[in-house]
């Protein structure tokens, strides 16, 4: 009998986490489901003990490869599996309780409503190593296809369903090593797929604070740029569907310098040394390398400044006022790194970081409005 859901959990050197993983997935409330766990070449006890999990539970298989990365653990961890729905399980997250089984409502639901296949998504905790929950995010109201992917949702793998038939055609691409998933998704809906928003709190809780491939800011870049690209592609083959969209060569032009900008900006956030400068003059140096003839002023860069500080404390960052202050220090040095590389005018990169310490001097408890339009929910 075809399970319902079918899970895929890559799994490298992640015997620290892969129990409450799986612990989580066994105490379901939907029952039928099958779990596919690649074990990619891990050198520690991940291999036995998924395979302890799958000789006590034979609704999992555990597959086993040398290490070629996520992309590929991913893809063989799709021509295992079976299922009417897949959902993406990492090896370090966990379920809600009941969060297969509302995701599966929902996405029913909507399939009866609108005789076609389609996802469910839902609201997920954000927790730190050590299971402590540190907020709620909610990645969207409603339904969700093509046109909110492109602007720029974060749908973390454990927190929606797809159908498998549809991501079996679709597959994970080498392209975007560290976005294979938002890359999927793009993809999925560009042909038709529908997420429908599962009712009820947190379907599940992502992980932060996690070594991962994301740290390799530049590559990160790359990725994003590359995932823009292809937004604006799969967007313009049925340009008649997206009215409210601008679709111009001016438009992506625009999109690709933000990203730029915001990443490099996460880099000087999060990197170097204690005061962010090695991270803040490698972040502009990785701009002007992508950009050589970009010009920014001091109003865009406080925009996208303040946009990388609201993405650190939504994964857990800057929550005491010591961070606070380094952060802003590390800001700072970004923008004085811009001017250097000859990409602002010193009369605005001195008025960008006089608003920039204006605009987060306060504590932490006064960042709060920076946020105030993602739907982010704070302990």
């Amino acid at each position: 009998m075809t399970p319902t859901v079918c899970t895929v959990t890559p799994a490298h050197n992640a015997s620290g986490t892969l129990a409450r993983t799986l612990d989580s997935l066994r105490a379901q409330t939907l029952a039928d489901w099958r779990a596919v766990i690649v074990d990619d070449g891990s050198v520690d006890d991940t291999g036995a003990l998924a395979e302890s999990y799958a000789r006590m539970d034979d609704r999992i298989v555990v597959v086993r490869r040398d290490h070629r990365g996520l992309v590929a653990a991913r893809n063989t961890g799709l021509e295992h599996a079976q299922g009417k729905y897949l959902c993406l399980l990492d090896a370090d997250d966990v379920l809600a309780r009941d969060g297969l089984e509302r995701l599966v409502s929902a996405a029913d639901a909507r399939a009866r409503r609108t005789g076609r296949p389609g996802g469910a998504y839902g609201p997920f905790d954000v927790i730190d190593p050590a299971d402590g929950r540190l907020g709620t995010y909610h990645p969207a109201h409603g339904d969700v296809g093509l046109a909110e992917h492109f602007r720029g949702l974060f749908f973390v793998p454990m927190c929606h369903i797809v159908p498998l038939e549809a991501a079996l055609a679709e597959r994970f691409s080498p392209e975007t090593p560290l976005y294979e998933d938002l890359d999927l998704y793009l993809r999925l809906a560009a042909r038709g797929v529908v997420w429908a928003e599962a009712a009820g709190g947190p379907v599940g809780g992502y992980r932060c604070g996690r070594p991962s491939l994301s740290r390799d800011m530049g590559l990160m870049l790359d990725c994003a740029r590359t995932m823009q690209r292809r937004g604006f592609e799969l967007l313009r083959r049925t340009p008649e569907r997206w009215p409210e969209l601008d679709l111009s060569a001016a438009a992506e032009r625009a999109r690709l310098v933000d990203v730029t900008l915001f990443w490099a900006a996460r880099l000087a956030l999060t990197s170097g040394g204690a005061a962010g400068a090695v991270g803040a003059v490698g972040a502009a140096v990785l701009v002007r390398e992508r950009e050589p003839d970009l010009r920014v002023d001091a109003r865009t860069i406080r925009r996208i400044v303040l946009r990388a500080f609201r993405a650190e404390i939504d994964r857990g960052g800057f929550r005491s006022n010591a961070r606070v202050r380094d952060g802003r220090r590390r800001a700072g040095a970004f923008v004085r790194s811009l001017v250097a590389q000859g990409l602002m005018r010193p009369s605005d990169g001195r008025r960008c970081v006089a608003s920039l310490w204006a605009k987060t001097g306060g504590p932490w408890a006064l960042l709060h409005p920076i946020q105030s339009t993602w739907r982010w929910t704070s302990t």
